[in-house]
């Protein structure tokens, strides 16, 4: 074999934090910034009047809106006048936060952040969104402890264990992620997510039938995604199921035809079935494609095995 098991999609830790408290993430993260949800009891004390009420409900709507167009200052602005309207509302820190962190501001962000688990201490998702903060940031042990504190919270809290799964996994702990990953698709078993995750896990374990019903169940509920083609295409081919491998990683290809890295797994499966011709044309797409130096080099290397010349094309 070429390696296969090589070209599995790996991920940083900023990559496989992707499942938070409101929205769920598929696959690679976007940069987006997560919202959440203000009800009105998050806003309104009993001391205040309607209007007091009204205006920092609108505040806040205003301010989360300027966060998701990305205007950064004008929503640290309005999230300023929320809390000096009402200094314990945790959910203006929790955005405040989140706009400080895209900003550059870390020490900004955290003192925010350690504000609303102040007021929240019991709240579960509160020490989510730090933790998910922390591990933005590579602070690896932080992100695990409050992982892990919002378990003990909410045992029931299925971001948490997969969040908790992501960072074991990280660290090379794989059988400790995966007793994460199962009690998370236990207590959310249709979230493609956590099946992407715990097959990437499997595929750095090893468990090349593992990966393959992960990725399965992945591709059942996220078709139009090419990651979870090309992943059972790496797993099939690991395991020498050729005809397997090929009809995957050609299903990846169609939906993701400018990938180069696919060309080059492709190119790979084609030798083991001694199709030559075909393993020489994806390697030649591989430079077409691609100005990764990595993937250029290695199909490079490929076609040079072959016999085939190339003539060097600065990336």
């Amino acid at each position: 074999m070429q390696h296969i098991n090589r070209l599995f999609i790996k991920r940083t830790i900023n990559q496989l934090m992707i499942i938070f408290s409101i929205f769920v993430m598929v696959s690679c993260t976007t940069g987006a910034k997560e919202t959440i949800t203000v009800t009105s009891t998050d806003v309104v004390k009993p001391t205040q009047t309607a209007t007091n009420t009204n205006d920092i409900t609108k505040l806040l709507e205003e301010a989360k809106e300027l966060l998701a167009e990305n205007n950064i200052d004008q929503a640290i602005i309005k999230f300023d006048q929320v809390i000096t309207m009402q200094s314990d509302n945790y959910s203006a820190y929790i955005q405040r936060a989140i706009a400080k962190d895209i900003k550059g501001d870390y020490e900004g962000a955290l003192a925010d952040f350690n504000k609303a688990i102040e007021l929240k201490p019991k709240d579960a998702s509160v020490l989510n969104f730090r933790g998910k903060f922390f591990a933005d940031h590579d602070k690896i042990e932080e992100a695990q402890t409050d992982f892990e504190r919002a378990i003990e919270l909410d045992p029931q809290y299925s971001k948490a264990y997969a969040n908790l799964a992501n960072i074991l996994a990280f660290k090379g702990e794989f059988d400790q992620a995966l007793s994460n990953y199962n009690k998370a698709i236990e207590l959310d078993p249709n979230n493609p997510t956590l099946y992407f995750n715990r097959g990437i896990a499997y595929g750095n374990m090893g468990k090349f039938d593992k990966v393959i019903e992960d990725f399965n169940k992945y591709v059942e509920l996220q078709p139009d995604d090419p990651a979870g083609y090309y992943n059972l295409a790496a797993a099939y081919a690991e395991l020498q199921q050729l005809d397997q491998a090929l009809f995957n990683i050609n299903k990846a290809i169609e939906l993701s035809p400018q990938d180069a890295q696919q060309f080059l797994i492709r190119g790979k499966i084609y030798l083991e079935k001694n199709l030559t011709d075909n393993a020489i044309a994806d390697f030649r797409k591989v430079l077409e494609l691609s100005q990764d130096e990595d993937l250029r080099a290695q199909a490079t290397d490929l076609l040079q095995q072959l016999g085939v010349s190339v003539t060097p094309v600065a990336p």
